[in-house]
């Protein structure tokens, strides 16, 4: 399976799917270190998601992303 995040807690992997959701493109979010700033503007919350993805490797959660839009979106990541 591949990796969906990298040891710092970068996307690595953004599909159609995801940019149809948060009218994120793929280029505007892999490899972008501020790209959880983008989908997580809260501080507190982005840490706590972050925490997750670097704390397990294997897991299905589920967050409330901020799309491009200024919307809210829940979504379940997978990894």
């Amino acid at each position: 399976m591949l990796d969906a995040f990298d040891e710092n807690g970068q996307i690595l992997v953004w599909n159609r799917r995801c940019e149809e959701v948060t009218g994120y493109s793929a280029e505007e979010i892999i490899g972008n270190p501020k790209a959880f700033e983008l989908l997580y503007p809260d501080p507190e919350y982005r840490e706590l998601v972050l925490n997750r993805v670097n704390r397990d490797k294997d897991y299905t959660d589920e967050t409330i992303v901020t799309c491009k839009d200024g919307g809210q979106r829940t979504i379940i990541w997978i990894h």
